[in-house]
């Protein structure tokens, strides 16, 4: 089994709020926690509030795969463009006070929020800007993170968390 099959195993079967240090010795950790706990369900209108933290300064992009595969990049975006932190800060998104929110619509089931984590600025990811202010990727998960995990970002963390979405 190849390095990069491994790890999307992993990356499959990985429980919520799991830190998924890279194979860099100088992998940046990344946590993420939702407000309503790792196995709370989100019910249709719920705003999808997380909790982030990092070891080192890094640029983040934040990444939601609804449950009909559609990979959409929430930070940043066109209400919160600062995607730059500081390490140890413990970040909210949506930031308080942004009028940006992710909230659950139909389709309904399991879906993923990914946070991953650079020391170098991210490329600008192809896609096409939505009138909710996040980019529909054109480029799915795998090539993003072989990309990243390619040698062109010399520190990087990835993080998953599991979300369950169900109708009111």
């Amino acid at each position: 089994m190849s390095l990069q099959q491994l790890l999307v195993t992993l990356f499959c079967c990985l429980v919520p709020a799991v830190v998924m240090p890279m194979e860099s010795p100088a992998s940046i950790k990344v946590e993420v926690t939702g407000m309503m706990g790792d196995r709370a369900i989100y019910q249709q209108g719920d705003s999808i509030e997380v909790y982030i933290s990092l070891d080192k300064t890094a640029y983040v992009l934040i990444l939601y795969q609804d449950v009909a595969g559609n990979l959409l990049q929430v930070l940043p975006n066109k209400f919160e463009p600062q995607h730059h932190f500081t390490a140890d800060d413990f970040i909210a998104f949506p930031a308080s006070g942004s009028s940006f929110r992710l909230r659950v619509q139909p389709p309904f089931g399991q879906e993923s929020l990914w946070v991953l984590a650079t020391a170098q600025p991210l490329k600008d990811v192809p896609g096409k800007w939505l009138g909710s202010g996040v980019k529909k990727l054109a480029v799915s998960l795998d090539q993003l993170t072989s990309e990243i995990r390619s040698g062109r970002y010399s520190d990087f963390g990835i993080a998953k968390l599991k979300l369950a979405t169900r109708p009111r």
